[in-house]
């Protein structure tokens, strides 16, 4: 296993983002969870209620500690790789803009399904993350042209197995024991 190099902090950018979700965690902990489920995504609640606000407040929710981790880790990786790549104004501008759209894309890609289907259900599911973001900063990532030689580079090279000590059927158990953890969250703040 390779060693690992000592933690750098993330860019400014990168830095505001974690920041703004780890903040809008704590205070979602000293909510009532019936009171997050205002702020969460659903389709009916942005194309029937106008409830604008969804698209942006929901991508700063988490279903609890370990979705936030991940979602900051994953930031963390990803963000600030493209940062030093592309520039703070690049990452801040991007992410801004990937948050209402990511948002309004799984809001309007719910509400078509239930128009198709003719199930209300899928219209009324609520949704929160960041998730939607880092897969947009993610693309970004993917699709610029590669830096050889730059010490970046390497940083790609260590699986999540070697930078958790963990085996990979660990890991998937883990990822699983938190989605029945947000599964049950969510039916227990049903409205």
């Amino acid at each position: 296993m390779r060693a690992l190099r000592s933690y750098e902090m993330p860019p400014p950018a990168t830095a505001c983002f974690i920041a703004v979700c780890l903040v809008c965690g704590v205070v979602q902990l000293s909510m009532d969870p019936a009171a997050t489920r205002r702020f969460t995504l659903s389709g009916d609640a942005v194309f029937v209620d106008g409830q604008w606000y969804r698209v942006i407040t929901s991508a700063f929710l988490h279903g609890g500690a370990l979705h936030l981790g991940m979602n900051a880790l994953s930031t963390a990786a990803i963000g600030a790789a493209l940062e030093r790549r592309a520039g703070s104004a690049f990452l801040f501008c991007y992410a801004a803009w990937a948050a209402p759209l990511s948002g309004f894309v799984a809001a309007a890609l719910a509400f078509g399904w239930t128009l198709v289907t003719g199930d209300p259900a899928h219209a009324a599911q609520h949704g929160l993350g960041f998730s939607g973001v880092i897969f947009a900063l993610a693309a970004s990532e993917a699709w610029r042209p590669p830096v050889w030689n730059s010490k970046l580079q390497s940083d790609f090279n260590v699986s999540v197995c070697d930078i958790f000590g963990a085996s990979s059927s660990a890991v998937l158990r883990e990822l699983d024991e938190s989605n029945r953890f947000v599964q049950k969250s969510a039916e227990s703040t049903s409205i």
